[in-house]
């Protein structure tokens, strides 16, 4: 079998498949519900908008925890044990197909915010404009209260625009979403190999509500143990009350966390029996 090969046709079965579809389907409905009155508000003043609201959108309790419930949707089909595995399995080998599945976790970690950032840009429609800066609409909406008087959703700290530069900004958050995203389906699928599906969606939800608890618990260390709630880097320098672990450790936490699932599973898959399922 060519490895290389498979790699590349085992993504494009998986990102194209009906599940993906339904996740696009699912968070353009809800993000429209927070960008409608952004499009309105450029719209009325005749400005467009630089499409730099994924981080705000994701540094709302609110919204990260309904797309982090359709992040465990996509990964809900771990540990990937459908019938059409058994002679992959058998043809390259327990180890490295379990390498393969690893790998696609981390590219889907990262490969899920691009598709939400891709998302926003298109809710914008006419509205929006490519720059290096933030913008007027993003400075007016920070600065002002025209979000208040506009009913805007999405909360845009001025705190947070002055100390980051939008392409910082947003490759700060693709890192720290793209770690925390592949660190929660890692989770789920190191825990569906030892206790089943069922399982791994219970874990998987407990990191998801964990960020709306550490959001109401300021002063408690719940932050520094929630890698989910480090998707919030809207907040990071808002001037909110949070205690927030620094930059380095979050980065150091995710990938460590990554590294010990990944040996975790390999272990596990080299001496377990196993056991087929339907593939959805």
């Amino acid at each position: 079998m060519n490895h290389r090969g498979y790699l590349s046709e085992m993504l494009l079965w998986r990102f194209g498949s009906g599940k993906t579809f339904v996740w696009l389907c699912l968070n353009l409905v809800y993000m429209d519900i927070y960008m409608a009155p952004v499009r309105a508000f450029a719209f009325a003043v005749g400005i467009k908008a630089t499409p730099y609201f994924l981080p705000f959108l994701l540094s709302d309790v609110y919204y990260l925890s309904i797309f982090m419930l359709s992040v465990l949707y996509f990964f809900s089909d771990v540990p990937f044990l459908g019938r059409r595995q058994m002679y992959i399995i058998i043809r390259m080998g327990r180890e490295r197909w379990n390498t393969y599945n690893c790998i696609y976790i981390l590219i889907a970690g990262f490969m899920i915010w691009l598709a939400a950032f891709g998302l926003n840009v298109l809710l914008l429609g006419g509205q929006v404009r490519f720059a290096p800066e933030w913008g007027k609409v993003i400075g007016t909406l920070a600065m002002t209260d025209a979000g208040v008087q506009t009913q805007q959703m999405i909360a845009l700290p001025y705190g947070t625009i002055a100390n980051y530069e939008p392409i910082e900004f947003l490759m700060l958050s693709w890192l720290l979403s793209g770690l925390a995203i592949s660190a929660v389906g890692m989770c789920m699928y190191c825990i569906s190999l030892f206790a089943g599906r069922i399982c791994s969606a219970v874990a998987g939800s407990v990191l998801v509500i964990l960020p709306g608890i550490a959001a109401y618990l300021f002063a408690t260390p719940l932050n520094y143990v929630s890698p989910v709630s480090w998707m919030r880097i809207g907040v990071f320098k808002s001037g909110q009350i949070m205690r927030m672990p620094t930059m380095q450790y979050m980065i150091i936490v995710l990938i460590a966390l990554l590294g010990i699932f990944v040996i975790v599973c390999n272990w596990k898959v080299k001496r377990m029996d196993l056991e087929w399922s339907e593939e959805g």
